[in-house]
């Protein structure tokens, strides 16, 4: 049975004929299965979990079941192993499961559809090693060609009768195509940092004598390499004798062996608490577009009547300086510097007035904060923060008299977002004396205020520690919103509960809002785009899948068919952070209690 709730009319593409065969953890009571994307089960509730893969790029068409401690795999919907593996980790495109049978490992590798890739399964695996290549590609219409990255992995395995083997993997194609040993008396493993050569030392036989080779990878394949400078050999090999049957353990090497792998883990972690430190980042905003206006100083254009013809105005010019305060004796001083002609300088003393004390020179990190007057633009290098009796105050500029002060004063920088580079904000707050509780606003690297004085509390929100410049959750009266130092509204404070969260990869942040016992998401957008998922869903947000089941890692963008065939998946949690199903964005529950 599946509950949905009907949040949109429109039938959206994603819905297709792959977005149905698409698998989803499910949830039924206490044991777990897999559904379409439209909550039917393709795979019955009968594990202890069902979780995505968290190795080696989270490719997410992967599950890992478990089933009394025992894990099995999932791939695209269909059962490749079933729950009855010790451990089973994907890397390279390689899967490698490993069981126990006969008092001894069993090592099964399949490739990344889930086929068997060897006719018999092996004990052990001793060196997993990855080698690069390149190949040239010509371009198309019979341009100039270019050069595109592949991958070897060398393993070497021992099999059941304590002969061993060294196979190459190629990862593009996820196949075997070559053996450099097979079933030999005994190989060492390549050494930590062989790389642009990989030397083996083996024995055919027992009684062979100890012999040596080495290979180069040239056009996509192992070769044959000279030999090293002569030198004398020595017996390093373990003795036949001591890969006894009865051994146990699965071997590791340089490489990943058989340790467990398949579950996943991480919680978003909460924020709450709001940060003075300076020289902080963040990346996301919203920037709200206006048609260019005639007589609009901003603007590049102007609106002119039909017959009219636009006269392009010569742009105004500005003399740039470089500014930066110091303390001499007590005294502020004020120093320019032209910026096209630094020996250009200029000095001023600046008087503040009333029990001034704490003068403190505040440093602005990576980016100036620029500032116009009349026909100069100022970079400040860095401003001035005081005291004056009970009051804080901030300096920038030469006019003392426009300094502002405040109950509290708390210095919020930007360095990165290209809308507020150059910009600083103030966490500025006064106290009622009604109540004698703090009000708070926020005031921008102009002294301007961007709000009244109505928030109880303003929280930053990044769950790094540092400060999310364009998304603040405001309080009011026990109530959350959210608000921007744009002086925006982004969303009314109407929730009992609003905390940050950090994804575990993809996009950083987003908001979890909780009205009652139900909760919701606030999504920001590199674009700028902005998402609002209303607190229909009964448990915590966990993660978000934004693209599911394609993983787009922040330096490479999906294509239009990925786009077109993918979901937007939620994971949930209950209070203590276990597991207790997902969620699609259109109210689909892949649960039920």
């Amino acid at each position: 049975m599946k509950y949905k709730i009907a949040l949109f009319i429109t039938v959206f593409s994603m819905f297709s004929l792959f977005a149905q065969q698409l698998a989803i953890p499910y949830r039924d009571g206490k044991n777990w299965g897999v559904s379409d994307v439209n909550g039917n089960l393709i795979l019955p509730a009968l594990y202890d979990s069902v979780t995505f893969d968290t190795n080696d790029g989270y490719n997410q068409e992967i599950l890992f079941t478990e089933l009394k401690g025992k894990k099995g795999l999932i791939v695209k919907g269909v059962e490749v192993f079933k729950p009855e593996y010790l451990s089973i980790v994907f890397v390279h495109n390689i899967y490698i499961a490993t069981k126990e049978a006969n008092n001894q490992y069993e090592l099964h590798i399949a490739d990344q559809t889930g086929k068997e890739v060897l006719d018999h399964s092996f004990v052990m695996l001793t060196s997993l090693k990855q080698h690069i290549f390149y190949t040239n590609v010509q371009t198309e219409k019979g341009g100039s060609s270019r050069s595109i990255q592949n991958y070897l992995v060398t393993l070497s395995l021992i099999n059941r009768d304590n002969k061993k083997s060294v196979l190459v993997w190629d990862v593009q194609q996820s196949k075997i195509v070559q053996w450099l040993f097979k079933d030999y008396y005994s190989i060492s493993d390549p050494g930590y940092y062989d790389y642009s050569a990989l030397q083996y030392r083996y024995k055919t036989k027992a009684e062979s004598p100890l012999q040596e080779q080495l290979f180069t990878v040239k056009e996509g394949q192992f070769v044959v390499a000279p030999p090293l400078k002569k030198e004398v050999l020595s017996e390093i090999l373990i003795p036949k004798e001591e890969h006894s049957g009865s051994s146990r353990g699965s071997g590791t090497g340089n490489g990943s062996g058989s340790g467990k792998g398949g579950r996943g883990s991480g919680s978003g972690k909460v924020s709450e608490e709001y940060s003075e430190s300076i020289g902080l980042r963040s990346d996301y905003d919203m920037v709200v577009e206006s048609p260019s206006i005639k007589g609009d100083p901003d603007s590049d254009i102007s609106l002119v009547a039909p017959n009219e013809v636009p006269v392009k105005e010569k742009p105004k010019e500005y003399v740039s300086k470089t500014v930066e305060y110091s303390l001499l004796n007590s005294k502020i001083i004020f120093e320019t510097t032209l910026r096209n002609n630094p020996k250009v300088k200029g000095a001023t003393e600046v008087s503040l007035k009333g029990k001034i004390s704490d003068v403190k020179l505040n440093n602005i990190g990576y980016t100036e904060v620029k500032s116009t007057k009349a026909d100069t633009i100022f970079y400040y290098k860095n401003f001035v923060t005081y005291r004056n009796g009970a009051k804080y105050g901030v300096l920038l500029g030469d006019d003392s008299s426009k300094t502002r002060e405040f109950d509290t004063l708390i210095v919020k920088q930007y360095t990165s977002h290209l809308e507020f580079r150059g910009k600083l904000s103030f966490l500025v707050g006064n106290k009622d004396k009604k109540t004698k509780k703090f009000k708070w606003s926020i005031m921008d690297s102009d002294l301007e205020m961007k709000f009244p004085f109505d928030y109880d509390q303003i929280i930053d929100n990044n769950p790094y520690g540092g400060e999310d410049l364009n998304q603040w959750t405001a309080i009011v009266d026990g109530k959350y919103g959210i608000i921007n130092p744009n002086g925006t509204v982004l969303l009314a404070p109407e929730y009992d509960e609003i905390v940050s969260k950090k994804n575990s990869f993809g996009r950083n942040v987003f908001l979890q809002m909780r009205k009652g016992n139900l909760y919701g998401v606030y999504i920001r957008e590199r674009d700028k785009k902005i998402e609002i998922y209303p607190a229909l869903y009964p448990y915590p947000i966990d993660k978000i899948y934004f693209n599911y089941p394609f993983q787009k890692d922040g330096f490479s963008e999906l294509t239009k068919e990925q786009k077109e065939q993918s979901i937007m998946l939620f994971s949930l949690i209950n209070e203590q952070g276990k597991p207790m199903g997902y969620a699609n964005k259109n109210g689909t529950f892949y649960f039920k209690n």
